[in-house]
């Protein structure tokens, strides 16, 4: 009979030739020491929250490829991206993706990120792209304007608030609304309501800890779907939510529930109620805090320069004087501000919340980038940050917040930065919520700025950031003052 040692001793000479194998393989390109024998590198620098910061570094000193991991490579530079994230022919996901995987029950409620059969992945969004180009987020803007005036009447009686913590209440009340027709009442509260907000920064953060070792995130997946899902609020929300409109069918209600069920009942092959489900749910997550952190880092350095403060107030001081900037703005009179979009560009390039590598796996006869051939099945990635950080297409200073990129650059320019903007994601699998998500950083910026004057509550205060959850979020309170104008319109009255 084979003892559990010479097992685990056997075990142990498989696992050091497969090492060597891949270490061979990837043996030329500079990276880490540790991170060429394990992914508990990635573990340790998440845990640590600087796995980002640590990457952008490796880079900026090596070059695109920098090995972090056994077999996979962290790949830089926009064009380099663009053949990872090519779509023709598309490269598979990487095991990074099995761990998005949602669990309720037993049962998955994955969403779209999560299905890793590309021809599934492209069936399923087709069915649902309708639903999210910039004409239908339009059909959502009474919504959009509903949510963000109880913002505006609830800060303005507060006077001041952490602005960490009320975007992510009102980004999560829009995303119900938007997702079920239902708010559950973060910002009416002023709290974490049933602390459905900490539940999920608490799943986030065990996921950005052990995501690179996917066995163990995928077996904590499943089991937490059991001992959180049936006490986390969001998730009892929603299955009442598609329960009602099952047994109900309410075809006026302007939501995604809808459009989800509507796909389903096209392909129920495809798309079961769990997955309409997980679909809603992450809408609704990934809507709520990517958003939230944006605006919180934008308005952040809006307060801080007094020179773009005054810039967007001119701005739209000058479109209020010609007539073409109503209270609440509308988002077909936002998309015409040019400095506003601006800062919500730079926003997003700078703020980039997504905190790890979107991996790809590289066909068997491997992938060509910046004349270096990639081994075939070596897993290949890049951070929307580091991408973001592309010297050739976003220009020398990379690290200040300047809207005048955006504003003042040719169209050709804003182009050219657009198609190198990760933020999103980049390719095939484009952010399918990023038109909702730009849509409401538009108003609530626009509007905070039109109804008060908005400064730091602490001049000297700066925004610092927690990432040691897979997206980032503040990590102390940031307070922001609001005082009420004498007219709306007027923006340049102090």
């Amino acid at each position: 009979m084979v003892s559990i040692e010479s097992l685990a001793v056997f075990a142990g000479i498989l696992y050091l030739f497969y090492l060597i194998k891949v270490d061979r393989k990837l043996a030329a390109y500079p990276g880490p020491t540790l991170a060429r024998y394990t992914d508990w590198w990635k573990v340790y620098r998440h845990w640590k929250g600087d796995y980002v910061d640590v990457m952008l570094e490796w880079h900026n000193k090596h070059g695109p490829f920098i090995r972090n991991g056994p077999n996979s490579i962290s790949v830089g530079g926009v064009e380099n991206a663009k053949k990872v994230y090519q779509t023709n022919p598309v490269l598979n996901k990487g095991s990074l993706f099995k761990t998005m995987v949602l669990w309720y029950k037993g049962k998955s409620i994955s969403g779209l990120e999560a299905i890793l059969d590309e021809n599934e992945h492209t069936a399923v969004k087709r069915m649902l792209l309708k639903g999210f180009t910039p004409n239908s987020v339009a059909t959502y803007e009474s919504k959009i304007d509903q949510v963000t005036l109880e913002f505006v009447n609830q800060v303005g009686k507060r006077g001041n608030f952490d602005a960490g913590e009320w975007f992510v209440y009102y980004f999560a009340d829009m995303m119900n609304d938007i997702a079920f027709s239902a708010k559950p009442g973060f910002m009416e509260h002023g709290i974490d309501v049933d602390g459905s907000l900490h539940i999920t920064k608490v799943i986030t953060k065990m996921w950005a800890r052990v995501h690179a070792i996917p066995t163990i995130m995928s077996w904590l997946s499943w089991t937490m779907g059991f001992l959180v899902g049936m006490n986390w609020k969001i998730v009892r929300l929603g299955r009442e939510c598609l329960n009602t409109r099952l047994e109900k069918p309410d075809s006026q209600k302007i939501d995604l529930l809808n459009l989800y069920i509507e796909a389903g009942e096209q392909r129920p092959d495809m798309i079961s109620p769990e997955r309409v489900l997980g679909m809603t749910l992450s809408t609704i997550i990934g809507g709520s805090d990517i958003t939230a952190f944006t605006v919180t880092y934008g308005l952040s350095e809006i307060v801080k320069n007094r020179d773009i403060l005054d810039k967007i107030e001119r701005e739209m001081k000058q479109a209020s004087e010609m007539q073409e900037l109503s209270y609440p703005p509308t988002l077909k009179e936002l998309a015409k501000l040019p400095y506003l979009n601006g800062i919500i560009k730079e926003s997003l390039r700078l703020a980039a919340p997504v905190q790890f590598n979107l991996d790809r796996v590289t066909p068997p006869d491997g992938l060509e980038m910046s004349g270096t051939l990639v081994p075939g099945g070596t897993t290949v990635g890049c951070i929307p940050g580091v991408i973001n950080h592309d010297e050739s297409v976003f220009g020398s200073d990379l690290d200040i917040f300047r809207p005048e990129r955006w504003a003042e650059a040719s169209q050709e320019n804003v182009s050219r930065m657009d198609r190198g903007l990760m933020t999103f994601g980049m390719g095939k699998h484009l952010c399918i919520g990023q038109h909702f998500a730009i849509a409401q950083m538009r108003k609530i910026i626009a509007t905070l700025l039109m109804h008060f004057e908005v400064s730091a509550t602490d001049p000297k205060a700066k925004l610092v950031w927690f990432s040691r959850t897979f997206l980032r979020h503040p990590g102390e309170p940031f307070y922001l003052t609001v005082k009420p104008r004498e007219s709306v319109l007027d923006v340049s009255k102090s």
